[in-house]
C-alpha cells in the first residue's frame, strides 16, 4: 500500500528544525508530524507520496510579509492536513496530481487561498478559506478535481474561480458566503463542471456566474446575493435549486438551449427568470416561480419552451 513503509519525522526534533528540513529528507511513504508552534517559512514539496500533518491544534505557517507561498506542492500524492496558513501571497499552490488538502484554515493571504494549476484528481476538502485578498480557490488547466465541504467566506474576489481549459471538476457541499464578487465563477474555457449541494449566499455580486461548456447546477441553495442568483452564459442544466431573496433576478439566461427544471425561485427583487433577447430554445419546466418583485418569467428571446411551471403572485406580471 501507499504508506506500508512509513517513517515518522517529527518537527521540531534533534534531526530537523523546520518543516522544509523534514520535507528535504522525507522519502516516499513518510509522514511528517508538525508540533504546535508558529513556523515562519515557505515549504516547497518535490517528493511524492508524503503526508504533512499538523500534530496539534495550533500549528501555524505564517508568512508575515504577505509574499511567497505557504505550501507549494510540486509532486503527486501529497497530503497537507490541519494547518493554519496565513500572510503569504498564496496560501497553498498545487502543481501535481492526486493531492489532498484537508482540515486547514487558509486565511489573510495577499492573493489566493488555494491555487490549483496543471493538477488533476486532487481533493480539497473540509478547509476554511477566508479573508484572502483575491479568490478563495482558483483552479486552471486542472481536471477531475473535487472541492467539497469547505467554508469559503469573506474573500476579496470570487469564492471559487475555475477556468483555463479545466474539465470534469466537481464543487459540492461547500458554504460559500460573503465574498467580494461572485460565489462561484466558471469561465468559458471549462468543460463539464458539476456544482451541487452548495449553500451560496450573501456574496457581493452573483451567486453563480457560469460560462463553461456543459455542466450541471443542481440542489444548491442560492440566496441573499447582492446581484443575481445565477447568470447563465452557456448551455447547461439547472435543476432542483432553491433560489431566493437575491437582489437581482433569480436566474438570468443569456444563451440558447439550456434546461431549467424543478427549481424553487421565490422572493427575488427583480424577475424570477429573465431570458434575454439573444437566448433561444431554452426549456423552462416544472419550476415554482412565486413572489418575485418584478416578473415571474420575462422572455425576450425566441422559441423558448415554457412548460408546466407554477408561476404566481409575482408583483408585475407572472409571464411576459
Amino acid at each position: 500500500g501507499r504508506w506500508d513503509f512509513m517513517t515518522i519525522i517529527n518537527v521540531p526534533s534533534s534531526e530537523v528544525n523546520s518543516i522544509q528540513d523534514a520535507v528535504n529528507i522525507a522519502q516516499p511513504g513518510d509522514e511528517i508530524q508538525v508540533q504546535n508552534g508558529i513556523y515562519n517559512e515557505s515549504v516547497t514539496i518535490n517528493t511524492s507520496n508524503i503526508r504533512i500533518i499538523a500534530f496539534g491544534s495550533n500549528v501555524v505557517l505564517d508568512g508575515v510579509i504577505m509574499a511567497g507561498t505557504g505550501f507549494f506542492i510540486q509532486a503527486d500524492n501529497v497530503e497537507i492536513r490541519g494547518f493554519r496558513v496565513e500572510r503569504y501571497s498564496y496560501g497553498i499552490e498545487i502543481l501535481g496530481n492526486k493531492n489532498t488538502v484537508t482540515l486547514n484554515t487558509i486565511t489573510n493571504n495577499q492573493n489566493i487561498g488555494i491555487s490549483l494549476f496543471l493538477g488533476s484528481k486532487t481533493n480539497i476538502a473540509n478547509n476554511t478559506i477566508s479573508s484572502n485578498r483575491f479568490h478563495g480557490i482558483f483552479y486552471g488547466t486542472s481536471n477531475d478535481n473535487i472541492i467539497t465541504d469547505n467554508i469559503i467566506k469573506n474573500n476579496g474576489n470570487n469564492g471559487i474561480f475555475g477556468g483555463f481549459t479545466s474539465s470534469n471538476n466537481t464543487i459540492s457541499h461547500n458554504s460559500i458566503k460573503n465574498n467580494g464578487n461572485t460565489g462561484i465563477s466558471i469561465d468559458a474555457s471549462t468543460f463539464n463542471t458539476t456544482i451541487t449541494d452548495n449553500m451560496i449566499r450573501n456574496n457581493e455580486n452573483n451567486g453563480i456566474t457560469f460560462a463553461g461548456n456543459l455542466g450541471t447546477i443542481t440542489k444548491n441553495t442560492i440566496r441573499n446575493n447582492e446581484n443575481n442568483g445565477i447568470v447563465l452564459l452557456s448551455s447547461i442544466t439547472i435543476t432542483n435549486n432553491i433560489i431566493r431573496n437575491n437582489q437581482g433576478s433569480g436566474i438570468v439566461v443569456s444563451r440558447n438551449s439550456s434546461t431549467i427544471k424543478m427549481n424553487k425561485i421565490n422572493y427575488n427583487l427583480e424577475d424570477g427568470i429573465f431570458i434575454d433577447f439573444f437566448s433561444d430554445k431554452n426549456v423552462i419546466t416544472k419550476n415554482e416561480i412565486t413572489n418575485n418583485l418584478q416578473d415571474g418569467i420575462d422572455i425576450d428571446g425566441k422559441n423558448n419552451n415554457i412548460i408546466e411551471n407554477t408561476v404566481k403572485n409575482n408583483v408585475i406580471f407572472d409571464i411576459v
